[in-house]
């Protein structure tokens, strides 16, 4: 995993490379590295806080959030009404 710079928008990278992160394995430590550039930026933004950056940050973070919880979800087996599905995985058919 490619480091990015530290710079007012290296949270927005982290950010967008969590939500695109194709191999599931490495989403829980994508999200876990947005989230800690996240608080970070909230950090050093409260010395100058700009609303829209703020709104944005916040935005992502709960975001990031819905994102953990389906994927917490996901690896229990249970569907978006947060039941247990029928013994079936994604991408996997039932046997006729």
């Amino acid at each position: 995993m490619g480091v990015v710079k530290k710079s007012q928008n290296g949270w927005k990278e982290l950010y967008k490379l969590a939500l695109l992160e194709p191999d599931r394995s490495k989403v829980p430590a994508r999200i876990a590295e947005a989230h800690v550039a996240i608080s970070q930026q909230l950090k050093d933004l409260s010395s100058s806080p700009s609303c829209e950056e703020y709104a944005a940050l916040k935005d992502a973070q709960k975001f990031l959030r819905l994102v953990e919880k389906e994927e917490l979800e996901r690896d229990a087996g249970l569907t978006d009404e947060g039941k247990p599905r029928l013994g079936l995985r994604r991408n996997q058919r039932p046997s006729l």
